[in-house]
């Protein structure tokens, strides 16, 4: 939906919020999310689509739950495809600020589609460190 008119793009995401109830297509939609980050993520590092109409924002509604964020841990390698897309799009920011041009991001808070949790909490990966506390694992977003 990158490059989708605005009327369309308010019908879509409609449509998947309602379709969100199932959780069969729930998980099909998380699936699908994590297999293309980074080439969605690649093409709003070059300036293409607007993040405000992105069905991508609709991601909080499977990636705040343990469930699936464990699921797409292993199976999609969601960590992987998220530390490659920051590598990227970082590259992709160098290049474009070497060559002289104008990014096409120009504030750190245009980074945040790097980020599929739009709540700024804390999300841990569960997993329990010496001492007790999982607080290194935690991503703050």
């Amino acid at each position: 939906d990158l490059k989708l008119p605005r009327q369309i793009t308010s019908a879509w995401h409609s449509l998947l919020l309602t379709l969100l109830a199932v959780p069969s297509f729930k998980a099909d939609l998380a699936n699908a999310y994590c297999d293309t980050y980074r080439s969605v993520t690649a093409e709003y590092a070059r300036g293409i689509g607007v993040l405000d109409q992105s069905s991508y924002s609709l991601s909080v509604q499977f990636l705040n739950r343990v469930t699936y964020v464990q699921d797409l841990v292993r199976e999609r390698d969601l960590l992987g495809n998220l530390s490659r897309s920051l590598l990227e799009t970082l590259s992709v920011a160098v290049k474009t600020l070497t060559d002289g041009a104008q990014p096409a991001f120009s504030s750190m808070r245009s980074l945040t589609f790097l980020s599929p949790y739009s709540t700024h909490q804390p999300i841990s990966n569960g997993m329990d460190h010496a001492g007790g506390s999982n607080s290194s694992c935690m991503f703050y977003v």
